[in-house]
C-alpha cells in the first residue's frame, strides 16, 4: 500500500459508482426512448423504406390450405340421418398478397389501397393431392338458393323451388360429388339457359353480379361457373385506408376505413361494426400484451382479438403466444349485436348471413371449442385439437412482427329440412360442416436473422452487455475501492514512532549501547514515569 500512497480510493469508488447509476438510467430510462427512436424510422410506411416495401407487396406467399368435409353417407343423410365425415387435404396454395391503386395522404398519415389476394396451387406441399379427386359435399350453392330464401324472403320460396328444378335438371340429392379443384377454384357449371319464369328470375342474381360466388362462363350465354374460392382470386378483397404510423407509431397499420367507409353497416348494433386493429399483415411495435392484438377480418365481416396465452420462442427469438376463438356470443352482452332475429348462435360459431347474404355459419375447424351440441349431430369424423384447429400467433412485442401464425376457420350450412324442395325436406337440421382454411406464415431464415440482428444484435444485445457490465462492475469496483481505502486509513492508525536505543559511556570511557530489557534501564524508565 506504500507503493501507491497517492491512490485517491474514494474518488475511484464515485467513479464506479457513477457507471452503476449511469447502467441504470441507460438500461431503463436511456435507452428505451433510443430503440423507440430507432424502430419507428424502420417500421412507419414511408415510400422507399423496406418495410413499406414489403407492406405494399410481400416478398413472400403465405401459405393457404382448405380442407374439404368428404360425406361418406350422403344417401343416409337424405333421410334424417347423422352425417359420417371424411376430412379431405390439406390442398395448399401460395398466396400472394398485393396493394395497388395506392392514394398516400401525408397530412392524415394514410394510406388507401386496394387489396389483392392472388393464389397458385403447390401440388409438392399438397402430399400429392392434385385437385383432381373426387369428394362428395354438401351442395353449397342449392342448399343455399333455398335457405338463403327461406330466411330472407320466405313468400318467394316456391320460386325458388320451381327455379332449381329447371337450373338443376331435376335433382335428385341435395349433395354435389365432382372434382375438388372444380368446386374450390376452377368452376362448376349453373345452367341457366332455360325459358321458365322462376329460372330467369333466379339467374338475374347472378348475371347482376350479386353472388360473389357466381362468375360468368366465358362468352356462353346464360351459363356461369360456380366456385367457392374462384371468384376470390386475383380480384378485389376490398379498399382499404390505413395509419402509415409516422406521426404516432401505435397507430401503424390501423385500418380506419374498409371500403370508404368509417366502421361497417352489417351487425345490429355500433359496438360490432366497429372496425378494430390492423389488416393483420402489419402491428405496431411496443403492443403492451395485455391489450391483445386486434385485427379486422374482412371476409366474416368483423374485428377480432387475439389474446395473450403464454411465452414462446421462434428461431432463437422470444416471442409470445397469443390465441383467439369465437367465444360464446350469448354469454357476452358486449357481443349481442352480432346474434340475428333475436337469436344468437350457439358457442363457438358466428352466423355469417348478415355479412355474406348466404346461410353460412363460421367456426374453428372440427368445432373447435364449439358447443357440445354441435357434435351431437354428427356421427364421426371430427376431432378437435388445439395444436392443428386452434388460431395462433407468436408475436415479437418489440418490433410488432408476427413471426408465426396460423388463422383457421370453418365454413359450415346452417341446414333446416325444407318441404317445399323435394331434395332437402328430410335434411337434418344441424350446423353442416363444408370445409375449413387456414392461412399461414412461418418467417425464414433470412427475415429471422434480419430481425436479428437490427433488434437484438444491434439494439437488445447492445443493451444487455452495457446493462450487466455496469451494474455489476459499478458495484463491485466501488465496493473494491472502499474496502482499499478502509484498509488504507486503517493501518495509518496503528502505526507507532521508533525509539532508537540510547547510548552511554562506560567507566572506561567506551560508548556502550543500553539494553531497554536491562535492569537498570527500566530502573530509569520507572524513576521517569514519577
Amino acid at each position: 500500500m506504500d507503493k501507491v500512497p497517492d491512490l485517491k480510493y474514494r474518488k475511484i469508488a464515485a467513479a464506479f459508482t457513477v457507471l452503476f447509476v449511469f447502467g441504470i438510467l441507460h438500461t431503463w430510462v436511456i435507452f428505451p426512448p433510443i430503440l423507440r427512436a430507432i424502430l419507428k424510422s424502420q417500421v412507419v410506411l414511408k415510400p422507399g423504406t423496406r418495410m413499406r416495401d414489403m407492406y405494399d407487396a410481400l416478398p413472400f406467399p403465405l401459405i393457404f390450405k382448405v380442407y374439404l368435409w368428404h360425406v361418406l353417407n350422403p344417401d343416409e343423410v337424405m333421410m334424417g340421418a347423422k352425417p359420417k365425415f371424411q376430412e379431405v387435404g390439406p390442398y395448399v396454395f401460395e398466396e400472394w398478397k398485393t396493394k395497388i391503386d395506392q392514394v398516400e395522404d401525408l397530412e392524415t398519415d394514410t394510406i388507401e389501397f386496394t387489396a389483392i389476394n392472388t393464389f397458385i396451387f403447390n401440388k409438392t406441399l399438397s402430399n400429392g393431392l392434385t385437385g383432381d379427386e373426387t369428394v362428395t359435399v354438401i351442395d353449397p350453392l342449392l342448399t343455399s338458393l333455398g335457405l338463403a330464401i327461406n330466411r330472407d324472403r320466405e313468400p318467394m320460396l316456391p320460386l325458388i323451388a320451381a327455379a332449381i328444378q329447371e337450373i338443376y335438371h331435376k335433382p335428385t340429392t341435395a349433395f354435389w360429388t365432382g372434382k375438388v379443384m372444380d368446386l374450390l377454384f376452377n368452376g362448376i357449371e349453373v345452367d341457366c339457359t332455360s325459358d321458365d319464369f322462376n329460372s330467369k328470375a333466379t339467374c338475374a342474381a347472378f348475371e347482376s353480379g350479386d353472388v360473389k360466388t357466381i362468375v360468368p362462363k366465358g362468352d356462353e350465354e346464360d351459363k356461369y361457373l360456380f366456385a367457392l374460392l374462384g371468384s376470390s382470386n386475383g380480384t378485389s378483397a376490398g379498399r382499404f385506408k390505413t395509419y402509415r404510423g409516422v406521426k404516432n407509431v401505435h397507430d401503424l397499420g390501423r385500418v380506419i376505413e374498409y371500403n370508404e367507409e368509417p366502421e361497417l353497416d352489417i351487425w345490429d348494433g355500433d359496438e360490432c361494426n366497429q372496425i378494430r386493429g390492423t389488416e393483420s399483415s402489419i402491428f405496431p411495435p411496443f403492443t403492451a400484451k395485455e391489450d391483445g392484438l386486434w385485427a379486422f377480418e374482412s371476409n366474416i365481416c368483423r374485428s377480432m382479438k387475439a389474446k395473450y396465452q403464454r411465452p414462446s420462442k421462434y428461431r432463437g427469438i422470444p416471442t409470445l403466444r397469443y390465441a383467439l376463438d369465437l367465444g360464446d356470443i350469448a354469454a357476452d352482452e358486449n357481443e349481442h349485436c352480432f346474434c340475428s332475429n333475436d337469436k344468437c348462435p350457439v358457442k363457438g360459431t358466428l352466423d355469417l348471413f348478415p355479412c355474406t347474404e348466404g346461410p353460412l355459419i363460421a367456426s374453428l375447424p372440427h368445432f373447435f371449442k364449439g358447443d357440445p351440441s354441435l357434435f351431437e349431430k354428427i356421427e364421426s369424423g371430427l376431432e378437435p385439437d388445439e395444436e392443428k384447429h386452434g388460431i395462433r400467433v407468436d408475436f415479437e412485442i418489440i418490433s410488432g412482427t408476427p413471426m408465426s401464425a396460423a388463422k383457421r376457420l370453418q365454413f359450415n350450412i346452417d341446414l333446416i329440412p325444407l318441404e317445399q324442395i323435394d331434395v332437402m325436406k328430410n335434411l337434418p337440421e344441424m350446423v353442416f360442416p363444408l370445409m375449413w382454411v387456414e392461412e399461414g406464415v412461418d418467417l425464414n431464415k433470412t427475415y429471422v436473422n434480419m430481425l436479428k440482428y437490427q433488434l437484438f444484435l444491434r439494439g437488445l444485445k447492445f443493451r444487455a452487455v452495457v446493462k450487466w457490465l455496469t451494474l455489476i462492475l459499478g458495484p463491485m469496483g466501488a465496493v473494491a475501492a472502499l474496502f482499499l481505502d478502509y484498509q488504507k486509513r486503517h493501518a495509518s492508525s496503528l502505526q507507532v514512532t521508533k525509539v532508537s536505543p540510547v547510548k552511554q559511556s562506560s567507566k572506561n570511557g567506551n560508548v556502550e549501547s543500553v539494553d531497554p530489557s536491562s535492569a537498570s534501564t527500566q530502573e530509569l524508565n520507572s524513576k521517569e514515569r514519577y
